[in-house]
């Protein structure tokens, strides 16, 4: 299998693991969440080379205020480059 059709196939799975992180209850485990949503983004962006904000909350589902708390981690730990501002604003892997 080449690569690009391993990566296309890695994102449904991750997603597909991100929602069984919710137990019985209802709570979820948050640092198994949150690496899962690190590892599609990264997989989305190894295989897209960008996307925007919008794109971010459709692929993981999340609202905005999490999607720019994520970005913004994912950026301080060097995994990420953040370019423009408002809907201009585009992710992409750090070089």
């Amino acid at each position: 299998m080449e690569k690009k059709e391993t990566q296309s196939l890695l994102i449904p799975i991750l997603l597909f693991f991100l929602a069984m992180t919710t137990d019985f209850y209802g709570t979820e485990s948050i640092a198994i969440k949150h690496s899962l949503y690190r590892k599609t983004v990264l997989s989305y962006l190894e295989e897209h080379k960008s996307m925007s904000e919008k794109e971010l909350q459709e692929l993981l589902q999340i609202r905005k205020t999490r999607a720019y708390l994520l970005s913004r981690e994912m950026q301080e730990e060097g995994l990420i480059v953040i370019e423009g501002r408002g809907e201009k604003k585009v992710f992409r892997l750090k070089p």
